[in-house]
């Protein structure tokens, strides 16, 4: 169980939100994706990530309440359909400038 509010169910299945999900993830909850320190590499943990820093600024809940400085470029919805897209240059946007 999360330590902090997430800006969605944290039960929910990985393949449920990314749908091209891989058979190794695919059935994990969102909550073992992210604290799982094994799935640290794969992508979808970094597409949901984005989709998760997206979603906190958009709804003001999580990690985001209260927080100053710059928001989240992208709207949840955009996360979503870069992730469908396959759209690479989003996926290298997001795991080699905003992670760090």
């Amino acid at each position: 169980m999360p330590r902090r509010t997430w800006p969605c169910d944290w039960r929910v299945t990985v393949g449920s939100l990314l749908i091209r999900a891989s058979s190794t993830t695919k059935n994990l909850t969102l909550f073992t994706l992210m604290s799982n320190p094994a799935y640290a590499s794969t992508t979808e943990r970094h597409w949901l990530g984005a989709y998760l820093n997206a979603l906190a600024y958009e709804t003001n809940t999580g990690w985001a309440v209260g927080r100053t400085g710059y928001a989240f470029p992208y709207s949840s919805a955009d996360v979503i359909n870069f992730y469908l897209n396959n759209n690479t240059a989003a996926y290298n946007f997001f795991t080699s400038y905003l992670e760090k």
